[in-house]
């Protein structure tokens, strides 16, 4: 490999260092930090409507996320696999939805629904700040993502 293809590889490495320091283990315990607080204000809130409807239906979506993040992980792929495409897929079907619900609808009351859809969005506007990007950046350069892929399998450094 030449030393501009190592230097390209390096910048992928450090595009996706996050998810792949981070790994399936912490990325997990992440993601219970925000499904399960959403589980016990739907459990302990009976506030109906818009609010509701919106927060049950991205924990719904980050299920899923978490599905093909283990699938991913049951193949040995790194983290940022599963975060360039299940987790920006939800990134963008979350803020489509938090469009149709109306931004008020889903955020005011002073309930404890809305008050985690605040909670998710702030979140969502932080991860979509960081996966955009790096999504971008990924597809223009697939081929050397797939090269950092074998690197990190390679060195065993899939956690």
């Amino acid at each position: 490999m030449s030393e501009l293809e190592d230097k390209r590889i390096d910048m992928m490495e450090k595009v996706h260092l996050f998810d792949n320091k981070l790994g399936y283990r912490y990325g997990q315990f992440l993601w219970y930090s925000f499904w399960l607080p959403s589980l016990l204000v739907m459990v302990t809130d009976e506030t109906v409507g818009h609010a509701r409807d919106f927060l049950v239906q991205i924990s719904l979506l980050s299920s899923l996320t978490l599905l093909f993040y283990s699938y991913h992980q049951n193949n040995g792929s790194p983290a940022s696999t599963p975060a360039i495409h299940a987790l920006y897929g939800e990134l963008l079907a979350r803020w489509m939805l938090a469009a149709y619900h109306g931004f008020n609808n889903i955020t005011v009351g002073g309930n404890p629904v809305a008050v985690m859809n605040c909670i998710q969005l702030i979140a969502m506007g932080i991860f979509t700040l960081f996966k955009v990007p790096s999504s971008i950046y990924t597809t223009c350069n697939h081929k050397t993502y797939q090269r950092l892929v074998q690197r990190l399998k390679d060195n065993d450094d899939v956690y």
